[in-house]
Parts: structure tokens; sequence; C-alpha cells
């Protein structure tokens, strides 16, 4: 598996909870998780290109943004977006359960976020 580590300042996303994280982004496991049982927002304007439901009754979002960045949304227990919905930054896209994760990616590769506080730039 490969990898980038986000070096490119001016490239940053909204938290998509204000919940604790519990998992960090490592290079062996390049994702965030959250302890949440809250919503779930979207990081940044994008269209939603698949939502899926998995044999543990969770949902999967992912959301293809205006940069060309995705983000996944795994362990959601309900969502309120379809495919093809346009979402903006900041948007509940459903609610979290205990271990929801979050993952960046550019180009098909895992990306390190970074976050920005909701209302700045």
């Amino acid at each position: 598996m490969v990898f980038l580590e986000n070096k490119e300042t001016d490239i940053s996303v909204f938290a998509p909870t204000e919940a604790a994280i519990t998992h960090t982004w490592n290079d062996t496991e390049p994702w965030l998780e959250f302890d949440i049982s809250n919503e779930v927002s979207a990081c940044s304007d994008g269209d939603v290109m698949t939502v899926v439901k998995n044999r543990n009754d969770m949902y999967t979002v992912r959301i293809l943004h205006n940069d060309g960045y995705e983000s996944v949304y795994s362990g959601l227990d309900d969502v309120n977006v379809a495919q093809l919905d346009r979402v903006l930054a900041g948007d509940r896209i459903g609610s979290g359960a205990n271990g929801s994760s979050f993952e960046l990616r550019k180009d098909g590769l895992s990306v390190m976020p970074q976050f920005q506080v909701m209302g700045r730039n």
C-alpha cells in the first residue's frame, strides 16, 4: 500500500465531527477514528459518489470533492444523503457509531488530513 503525507499547506478540510479522535492516521493505518455517537458532516463541498450498507448494518459514504480529493466516512449507523447528492462543507451526512472512521484520498492514495476550523479559511 502507498500513502501520501499532505505537504500542500493550502489544502485543508473541516473535521467531520467535534468528537475526540481515538485512532490517529499513520503509515500502516491511514485513517482516523472518532469516539462518536452523534452527527458526521462533510469535510468539504462535493458530490456523493456512493452510499453502501454492509452486512453489519453500518454505512460507508464516499464523497468526491471539487479539488479532486475523496473523503470516506465509515461506520455510520444512519445516513441522510444518497448517491449523486451535492453536499457543502458542514452538511450533515449521517450519524456515527462508536469507532466511526474518516479517510481522505487523492488520486487513490490515502492522505493525512489537515483540519481547519469551521467558518475560517
